[in-house]
């Protein structure tokens, strides 16, 4: 595969000619995350590394890129950490807009027993939540309370968006 675009060819993995539904829509970009929701409270984000990056090739969006905490959970609840994404994700049948992304923490508190740390979106909603795993359970929320100032969040995630 060549990795083009919208072109016809052997190398292209698209065989047939060009039409409107074989160019794909193409956007790149950055957007600004100034604090993470937890379903309530917020955790602010500081202002020198608060921009991700995001890649859309028709309707899969990959977005990716590294936020450092600046403080401390706000008052309110204090549920799973919720990236805030640049497009909303499509709802398809059976779960099948459910993705998960890589994703590495720094100076946060996770409980042992962890497996894994992943990020994950789910239909309809507008961002992806941080999550662990473990031994004989589904996922666990990485909360507000879980990190602190200066805490580096590192991740990759894709998805289908309907936008």
């Amino acid at each position: 595969m060549s990795g083009l675009v919208g072109q016809v060819g052997a190398r292209s993995g698209i065989v047939g000619s060009t039409t409107d539904s074989t160019q794909l829509d193409h956007e790149e970009g950055e957007y600004q995350v100034t604090s993470l929701s937890t379903g309530g409270g917020t955790v602010p984000i500081s202002g020198g590394y608060d921009m991700l990056s995001y890649v859309r090739i028709g309707s899969m969006v990959h977005v990716g890129g590294e936020l450092i905490v600046s403080g401390t959970l706000s008052s309110g609840g204090d549920g799973a950490l919720r990236i805030p994404l640049p497009f909303a994700v499509k709802n398809k049948t059976d779960s099948a807009e459910s993705f998960n992304g890589s994703l590495a923490l720094f100076y946060v508190n996770i409980d042992g027993g962890t497996n894994g740390l992943t990020t994950r979106v789910v239909g309809g909603s507008t961002y992806a939540t941080m999550l662990c795993t473990r031994d004989q359970n589904s996922y666990v929320s990485i909360t507000g309370g879980n990190i602190a100032s200066n805490s580096r969040l590192t991740f990759s995630i894709h998805y289908i968006t309907s936008a």
